[in-house]
């Protein structure tokens, strides 16, 4: 992102001052418990060393309270309970329509319908990589790694 306002500028100097420092270029860093820098020359070895990072980051590797995490899974929690309350029926009746649990399956379907067709990885990655300025301007980074996450999503949607 850009540094718009001067919280931006107090947290990109904490960074800077944190990780960008002669301390870093030394061998067997560890940035975090869990986290090490690689002490290699070869891309292939860091793609390896990227790989047995944890699935799932700690709160505290970005200075936030171990508690973050729980605060944030009860809410998402909670909001799914209320999506899925909010969609129960209210109370019994003998009326004409549809059902809460029938619009409920319509509007699944038709989200469904609109997910797009599953794609491949690896072709999308080698079309990145012909991109202007190829793989590794911050754009093309980051839409990787957008793109990692969506792919997350539509291999669920049955064919």
């Amino acid at each position: 992102g850009r540094i718009t306002d001067p919280f931006d500028e107090l947290l990109m100097n904490t960074y800077a001052e944190k990780y960008f420092n002669a301390g870093c270029l030394e061998r067997d860093l560890v940035l975090f418990p869990g986290y090490p820098v690689p002490d290699k020359t070869n891309i292939d070895d860091y793609k390896a060393a990227i790989e047995k990072l944890p699935a799932q980051d700690s709160p505290e590797i970005f200075g936030l309270h171990p508690n973050a995490d729980l605060t944030f899974r009860t809410l998402a929690v909670a909001d799914l309970v209320g999506t899925v309350t909010s969609t129960m029926p209210k109370s019994g009746g003998g009326g004409e329509g549809l059902s809460p649990a029938e619009i409920v399956d319509g509007i699944a379907a038709d989200l469904l319908a609109k997910v797009p067709e599953a794609f491949e990885p690896e072709p999308t990655k080698e079309l990145l990589r012909k991109l202007p300025g190829g793989a590794t301007i911050p754009l093309t980074v980051h839409l990787r790694q957008e793109i990692g996450a969506f792919y997350t999503l539509v291999p669920i949607r049955p064919r």
